[in-house]
């Protein structure tokens, strides 16, 4: 009898059991029962004892799922409102917008168009709002584009500074120069000048320094010395050459002693005067 066991002396495999011997009101299971205890699929529609809005949306997935046939009557008519929406879910291909759909007043734009969001030539002088120097001169691009019309009346007569010109920007054609304008003092030119600056003939012996040291290499003296540009006793045997001097050369009162002759052998009876 159940007296005579003792609880919970009977284990599982001390059951002799078939199928459905265990009626359900034997079982306690209330609350028990777990989602690995049921097999994938086995509890159909019927199967369920189901409340109206007892299954929330949050436990479906009907991503892409809904067909028109399970639409009831006129629901496409319901209106949906911003509640309904879920944020972000809306992207630019659900939308079909027409020309000037979205007004300006819905855009938050500030800070946000670029300069490649505007085509070119499109912004207008009467679409700007400018106070007086808002474009800075270098922002403009004027390089031969100034008409004498844009000039005030008067604007040429204004003394134009050195800080209005741009360094390298007068070009000697722009220049009205007459001749000796432009003093030496301010040029430099130093070792600049070059021999074909010099027109032949213009320079004067005035013009070399007397400390000029013009070395030998940079004359041309052949056949150019004179016996005046000589100074007496200058001229040794060694810078005449052998036999260069001729009878012609030797003056008839050179009186040269009979020490510095050579005579042996060469003097002719008709040498002697009688």
């Amino acid at each position: 009898t159940t007296g005579e066991i003792e609880d919970g002396a009977v284990t599982y495999q001390k059951l002799s059991l078939a199928a459905n011997d265990i009626p359900y009101t034997a079982l306690n299971i209330v609350n028990s029962i777990q989602g690995s205890d049921i097999s994938d699929g086995v509890i159909t529609y019927p199967k369920l004892n189901l409340a109206s809005n007892d299954i929330p949306y949050t436990a479906l997935n009907l991503n892409g799922l809904i067909q028109a046939s399970d639409l009831a009557p006129g629901v496409l008519g319901t209106t949906v409102t911003t509640g309904e929406i879920e944020d972000g879910a809306v992207t630019y291909q659900k939308l079909s917008l027409a020309a000037n759909d979205i007004p300006y007043t819905a855009l938050n734009i500030v800070n946000s168009i670029q300069g490649s969001d505007i085509s070119d030539g499109v912004i207008t002088y009467p679409k700007l709002n400018l106070a007086n120097n808002d474009i800075p001169y270098t922002a403009l691009n004027l390089n031969g584009l100034i008409q004498s019309g844009d000039l005030a009346p008067g604007v040429l007569g204004n003394t134009v500074t050195t800080g209005d010109i741009e360094d390298g920007a007068i070009t000697y054609q722009k220049l009205s120069l007459a001749n000796n304008d432009i003093p030496y003092t301010a040029l430099n030119i130093g070792s600049s000048i070059q021999g074909s600056d010099i027109s032949d003939g213009t320079i004067l012996n005035s013009d070399i320094s007397s400390s000029a040291a013009i070395t030998y290499t940079k004359l041309e003296m052949t056949n150019a010395i004179l016996s005046g540009d000589i100074k007496d006793g200058t001229v040794e045997s060694i810078d005449i050459s052998d036999g260069t001097i001729e009878n012609v050369d030797i003056s008839a009162s050179a009186a040269i002693t009979y020490t510095k002759l050579n005579l042996t052998g060469s003097i002719q009876s008709s040498d002697l005067a009688n």
